[in-house]
């Protein structure tokens, strides 16, 4: 019984309002659930799809009755990542007071708001319904669809060709499979490489509670077979900073979840073929081929305007670091980073074309022009921190995520659109459910 069933049964002292208010929370905390779960599914497609569903989780969370049962109310050292976010994210709200490009700062800053409703998610918990197996089952079940609804569109573009002519309007950006040419995809690969390597890392979980239902054999040919069309899709998407990832992930996820000879040998076949993917990218695909060639002349190149290189992102960099001095500790603002590239690059004669409107491509740089040298420590320390506040099989998991996401945000700015954003806040949500669930902390829900 909850704190809203006992205050109205002191007003009003009715078994009828009892038993009503008891089935309008059942009934709430059942569509949290599902709205919630749905949300996990629509991860891998685009962010269009979460659009709807994360404002109307929320709402229900708060029908249910948080605010108003106090018992709820846990704290625990998990929550201190979640806390320094919601700080960081006020002092860029904060930051814009000075910023150089106000009007870009705030509609960013639209994107950033789910981050704070998290915190208040992580205090006053979930309810009964919620497992952390379910969701991460949805989080895996929700990249396989989206395999099967890639697979259609590569037959109808390589087969028909029909999505030349008339792609559906809810398609999203494009995945290169292997530099052969643009498919018009569901979802932006830089996020839904992020979203197939987290389903990988909760796999391990899922297995574990397969394997108490079912058979062993049973459970590890499911499961076998859901990672191998996640890592396929992982290839197929031909990101670079994915298919780096994918053996961090697996070997990180093998040595933290076995033990003995299963280590032993798993570690040992994630690494074999990571070394055949990896000579397969050189010599097949073509993005691999080009930043090997950057890499081969960046030595070489003597000034900015006799650039021959075909990854901009390397003249980006180059030219973000060399004005690095002029930002300060305080920075430009939060959202002047676009402002202050043009600058730069008018500044040292770089001529990109329409890469101008390209963004720092790295999250790192766009922190340190936009919130200074104290701005780019503060996000280090939350990615540093957060594995260790945590405990048990979250903790790993966590340390999975601030992996996956600290080594892609060297390459592109995830938290600079709803896309990485709606990504970013529901394994947040998920992580700190999954954690309140380990620590069998009690809920209050009816």
């Amino acid at each position: 019984m909850t704190g809203l069933l006992k205050q109205c049964t002191i007003i009003i002292p009715d078994n009828t309002m009892q038993k009503f208010l008891n089935y309008y929370l059942r009934t709430i905390g059942i569509l949290n659930f599902v709205v919630f779960m749905l949300l996990i599914l629509s991860l891998a497609f685009p962010w269009r799809f979460s659009q709807p569903l994360a404002p109307l989780w929320l709402g229900l969370w708060f029908l249910e009755g948080r605010w108003i049962d106090r018992k709820n109310f846990r704290w625990s050292r998990s929550i201190y990542p979640v806390l320094f976010l919601c700080l960081f994210t006020v002092w860029e709200l904060i930051s814009l007071s000075w910023s150089e490009d106000v009007a870009n700062g705030l509609k960013e800053w639209e994107c950033h708001w789910p981050i704070l409703a998290v915190f208040f998610v992580a205090l006053f918990g979930c309810n009964e319904h919620y497992k952390s197996y379910r969701l991460k089952s949805a989080l895996i079940v929700g990249s396989l669809l989206s395999i099967v609804s890639y697979s259609v569109v590569c037959y109808q573009h390589y087969c028909t060709g029909t999505l030349e002519t008339n792609p559906p309007y809810w398609y999203g950006s494009v995945w290169t499979l292997f530099g052969e040419g643009p498919i018009e995809i569901l979802k932006s690969r830089s996020y839904y490489c992020l979203v197939l390597l987290m389903s990988l890392a909760f796999s391990v979980d899922v297995y574990r509670h397969f394997r108490t239902v079912y058979s062993p054999l049973t459970a590890g040919l499911t499961i076998g077979t859901a990672d191998l069309l996640l890592v396929i899709a992982v290839l197929l998407t031909a990101s670079r900073t994915a298919l780096l990832l994918l053996p961090v992930v697996g070997i990180a996820m093998t040595m933290m979840n076995y033990r003995g000879k299963w280590r032993k040998h798993i570690g040992i076949g994630i690494l074999l073929l990571s070394v055949v993917v990896t000579a397969f990218n050189l010599r097949y695909n073509t993005h691999f081929a080009a930043t090997k060639n950057d890499l081969l002349q960046i030595t070489k190149i003597s000034e900015p305007t006799q650039t021959t290189l075909t990854e901009p992102r390397i003249t980006i960099y180059s030219c973000a670091l060399r004005h690095l001095k002029d930002t300060g500790w305080g920075g430009a603002g939060f959202g002047a980073s676009n402002k202050k590239m043009v600058e730069y690059y008018h500044e040292d004669g770089i001529e990109l074309g329409m890469y101008y409107q390209y963004s720092t491509h790295n999250r790192y740089l766009k922190v340190w022009i936009e919130m200074g040298i104290v701005g780019l420590m503060a996000i280090l320390l939350i990615l540093i921190s957060a594995p260790y506040l945590h405990s048990g099989q979250t903790r790993k998991n966590v340390l999975c995520m601030c992996l996956v996401f600290g080594v892609s945000m060297l390459t592109e700015n995830l938290l600079s659109t709803m896309g990485g954003l709606y990504t970013f806040f529901t394994l947040i949500a998920l992580l700190q459910i999954a954690q309140r669930e380990e620590d069998s902390l009690p809920l209050s829900h009816p």
